[in-house]
C-alpha cells in the first residue's frame, strides 16, 4: 500500500498573484517555482516507472462533509459547487469515468491530514489546527493505492481536505479569490490519479498546471489535462 499527497499551494511571489501548485509526493515536499518543468500528467507506482495509478473500479463514490466551508453561509450552494467539480471530469471529458455521491460523512480525520484509511473517499474543509500545511496550501488530496499483486496501481481511497483554517473561501467566481470550484476541480484531478501537467500546449490555463489560473480558468479541464 502506498499513499501520495497532492497539494494545491497558494504562493504569492513579489508583484504576483499567481496561485502556485506544489506536490507532496510520499511525504517529500517539492515546490514548483519555475514556470514549467517536465510533463507529468499521470501517477505511477514507482515514480516514473511501474503501474499507472488509477481507479480500477468504476463508478468512484465520494462523500461530502455537510458543513462545507465555514466562510460560506449558503452550504447548499457551496456543496453544489463541489458536486459540479466532480461532474466536470465525467464523460465526454474523460473516458468512462463516473462518480456517484454517497451519504454525508462527518469524519474530519482524513488520510490527507494524517487519519487512517476507512475505505471512503471523503471531502471536507478542515477548520481547526488539525490543518498542518500552513497558510498557503489550499487543498490536499491523498490517493491510497496498492503497489503489488493483481490490483497493482489500483486506487482504493482518496480523501480531499481543504484549508478552512487559514484561508477564506468564496463561490463568487471572482478573479484572485480562493474559489471552491477553481480548487476542487484540480484536487479531484489528483483524486483520479493525475499529476501536474507542466508543459501546456493549448495556450490555455490547464486545470492540472503547476500554477492555478487567477482568472478561474482552472475550473475547466483543457485537452492537455485529458490526453
Amino acid at each position: 500500500m502506498s499513499k501520495e499527497l497532492e497539494v494545491i499551494n497558494l504562493l504569492a511571489p513579489p508583484k504576483s498573484t499567481l496561485l502556485t501548485l506544489c506536490t507532496l509526493l510520499l511525504a517529500a515536499l517539492v515546490t514548483l517555482n519555475a514556470e514549467y518543468g517536465h510533463t507529468a500528467s499521470i501517477s505511477m507506482t514507482k515514480g516514473n516507472t511501474g503501474a499507472i495509478v488509477k481507479w480500477k473500479k468504476i463508478p468512484v463514490s465520494f462523500q461530502l462533509h455537510p458543513a462545507c466551508s465555514a466562510d460560506l453561509k449558503n452550504t447548499v450552494d457551496c456543496l453544489n459547487e463541489v458536486r459540479k467539480s466532480f461532474q466536470i471530469w465525467e464523460p465526454p471529458t474523460c473516458s468512462n469515468l463516473k462518480f456517484t455521491e454517497g451519504p454525508a460523512s462527518y469524519n474530519l480525520k482524513l488520510t490527507s491530514v494524517g487519519g487512517n484509511t476507512n475505505g471512503k473517499n471523503e471531502f471536507a474543509w478542515i477548520e481547526t489546527n488539525a490543518w498542518i500545511y500552513g497558510t498557503y496550501v489550499l487543498g490536499v488530496t491523498s490517493p491510497v493505492f496498492t503497489v503489488s499483486g493483481p490490483n497493482n496501481g489500483g486506487i482504493f481511497e482518496a480523501d480531499i481536505a481543504m484549508n478552512g483554517y487559514l484561508q477564506t473561501w468564496t463561490i463568487s467566481g471572482k478573479d484572485y479569490t480562493t474559489d471552491v470550484m477553481n480548487v476542487s476541480v484540480h484536487e479531484i484531478g489528483h483524486l483520479i490519479g493525475l499529476q501536474h501537467n507542466l508543459y501546456p500546449t493549448q495556450g490555455k490555463p490547464e486545470t492540472m498546471a503547476p500554477t492555478a489560473d487567477p482568472f478561474m480558468g482552472s475550473k475547466t479541464p483543457e485537452q492537455d489535462d485529458i490526453d
